[in-house]
C-alpha cells in the first residue's frame, strides 16, 4: 500500500528524537548528579556486557527496524525488541564508570534518555499501526498517548523530590549564588619580610578558563614545599596528623620543613612569621561544588593582612573568584600577596 512506499511521518519524528537525544545527557551518576552525555555513550555503550548491561543493543535493533520500515509487522517487531533492550536500562541501579573497574550510583535519568525511549516507541508503534492498517487518525492517536506517557513519567521523575533533577539544578544555583557573592580577594596590607609561613591544611587549588568558555580544575597540591624549592620561603611549617599518631602521648604540635628535609622537625611552637589557612565551604555534596575562603594573618600581631575565596562548580563548569587572566592559584595569591621572591637555595638550581 502507499504508507509503505514512502516514509510515514513518524518515521521521521523517530530519527529526529534520536539525532536531538545524543546532545543531550543520558544518566546522572554518583550524589551530585554527573551528566554522561548521551553520544559518548552511544558509542562506547557496546562494551556494556562486561557489566551485565544490555541496553546498548536497542540501537541494533532500532537500526534493523529502521531499514526494514517498508515491511510494517517486521519492522515493529523489531522496534518493539529494541524497546525492551532500552527499558531494560531501568532495571540497573549501578553503572561502570571507568576502565578501573569503578561503579557509582545511577541518581537520575536524563532527558537524552528520555527522548531515545520515546524515539523507538514512536516508531515501533508507528510501524505496528500500519501493520494492522490502521487510519492516520488512529495513528496519530496511538504516538500521542505514548509521546504524552512518556513525557508525563519522565516529568514526575525530573520535579518530584528533594533529591530529583530539577531541586538539584535550583539548589545548585541558589548555592553558586550566596557563595559566589563573597568570593573575592581582600588585601589589607602587603609584606615582604617572610622567612617561613605555617600553612593549614598544606594543599592549594588552582583553576583555569578553557578556550570554551568553561573553567576547568587545573589540580591541587602542597603549597609549602613548592614555595620552599623554589626559594621562596627558607621554611614552612604545619600540623602533625594527629589522626596517624593518636596513640602517641605528648606528641609535637607542629613539624617544620626547609629545603631538602622531606622528614621534618618536630616543633611545640612556631617559628613563621605569618599563617596561612584554608577553610573549605560548607556546601551539600549533591551540588556538586566545592570552595574555599584563604585567610593571611600575622602571627606576631593576628592581624590579617589579605583574604580571598573561590568556588567551583563542577558540573556547570563554573568559578567565581579573583581570577587575572582568567587563572586562578592559591599558591599565587600567596606569592603576589606576600611579594614572594626568591632569596633562598632552591632545589631546581642544579637542574
Amino acid at each position: 500500500m502507499d504508507a509503505t512506499r514512502k516514509k510515514p511521518i513518524h518515521l521521521w519524528m523517530s530519527l529526529g528524537l534520536f539525532a536531538v537525544c545524543l546532545a543531550l545527557p543520558g544518566y546522572y551518576v554518583k550524589e551530585w548528579h554527573e551528566p554522561h552525555m548521551s553520544l559518548s555513550l552511544l558509542l562506547i555503550g557496546w562494551l556494556g556486557p562486561i557489566d551485565d548491561h544490555y541496553s546498548w543493543f536497542a540501537n541494533v535493533f532500532f537500526l534493523i527496524a529502521l531499514l526494514k520500515y517498508r515491511e510494517p509487522k517486521f519492522s515493529s517487531m523489531f522496534g518493539f525488541i529494541a524497546l525492551a533492550f532500552a527499558l531494560s536500562f531501568l532495571g540497573h541501579e549501578k553503572i561502570l564508570i571507568d576502565g578501573g573497574g569503578g561503579h557509582a550510583w545511577i541518581t537520575a535519568y536524563g532527558l537524552g534518555y528520555v527522548l531515545w525511549v520515546a524515539s523507538i516507541g514512536i516508531l515501533s508503534v508507528g510501524q505496528y499501526s500500519l501493520s494492522i492498517d490502521k487510519s492516520e487518525k488512529v495513528t496519530g492517536a496511538l504516538l500521542s498517548g505514548w509521546v504524552l506517557l512518556v513525557l508525563s513519567i519522565y516529568s514526575f521523575h525530573y520535579f518530584i523530590g528533594d533529591n530529583s533533577q530539577y531541586s538539584i539544578n535550583v539548589g545548585r544555583d541558589s548555592m553558586f549564588e550566596e557563595k559566589c557573592h563573597i568570593s573575592r580577594m581582600n588585601v589589607f596590607k602587603k609584606t615582604s619580610d617572610a622567612k617561613g609561613i605555617f600553612i593549614d591544611p598544606d594543599w592549594g587549588a588552582s583553576f583555569k578558563k578553557g578556550d570554551t568558555g568553561n573553567w576547568q580544575h587545573a589540580g591541587v597540591g602542597k603549597l609549602g614545599s613548592s614555595l620552599v624549592n623554589s626559594g621562596l620561603l627558607l621554611f614552612y611549617e604545619k600540623n602533625i596528623d594527629r589522626r596517624r599518631n593518636s596513640n602517641i602521648d605528648n606528641l609535637p604540635k607542629y613539624r617544620r620543613y626547609e629545603l631538602g628535609d622531606y622528614k621534618g622537625i618536630e616543633a611545640d611552637h612556631l617559628n613563621s612569621e605569618y599563617a596561612v589557612i584554608t577553610k573549605s565551604f560548607d556546601i551539600p555534596k549533591k551540588y556538586g561544588m566545592y570552595g574555599a575562603e584563604i585567610v593571611i594573618n600575622d602571627l606576631r600581631n593576628e592581624i590579617i593582612i589579605a583574604t580571598t575565596s573561590y568556588l567551583f562548580d563542577r558540573i556547570d563548569r563554573r568559578f567565581c573568584g579573583h581570577a587575572p587572566n582568567d587563572r586562578f592559584s592559591a599558591s599565587g595569591f600567596i606569592i603576589d600577596t606576600m611579594n614572594l621572591t626568591k632569596k633562598y637555595p632552591s632545589a631546581y638550581e642544579n637542574q
